[in-house]
């Protein structure tokens, strides 16, 4: 594949399946899973792992619990922090602006904000006025004991 020099090029992978399979590997993998831990005694733990220093070879490393612990949660995310971010048009920074020009470009109406109003939703999905009593048939709300 060329390259502009500012990007490689990839050829487009075959189907949905393959781009979920690709994106899985690296957004939903765990630091560590059950089939890597080979041990558990006496505090401590032996996991495989490959060296890719050494030609991408399997090892075995023997580590206390608490170090194990402590490298561990380097694989967990603080509180706030998201593994997967939105780039691209999807990206918050001068969002609107961006929408904006989508919109220009594909002759697409502002549809304006957006307002939920849950009755309609819910008449909707059931396929009656939820705002019609069932009981006397009047456009209002009784309190039901």
């Amino acid at each position: 594949m060329k390259s502009n020099g500012l990007c490689i090029k990839k050829k487009p992978l075959k189907s949905a399946r393959h781009v979920i399979k690709y994106l899985g590997r690296y957004t939903h993998r765990i630091a560590i899973s059950n089939a890597r831990i080979v041990k558990y005694e006496d505090n401590r733990v032996t996991f495989k792992f490959k060296d890719y220093k050494d030609n991408n070879k399997l090892k075995d490393m023997t580590l206390d619990g608490t170090e194990f612990f402590r490298r561990y949660m380097f694989h967990v995310l603080l509180k706030g922090f998201m593994k997967i971010r939105h780039y691209g048009f999807l990206g918050n920074s001068k969002k609107e602006d961006r929408m904006a020009a989508i919109r220009t470009a594909t002759n697409t109406p502002d549809p304006g904000s957006l307002t939920i109003i849950p009755e309609e939703i819910i008449s909707g999905l059931i396929k009656r006025d939820v705002t019609i009593c069932i009981v006397c048939r009047q456009k209002r709300h009784h309190q039901l004991e």
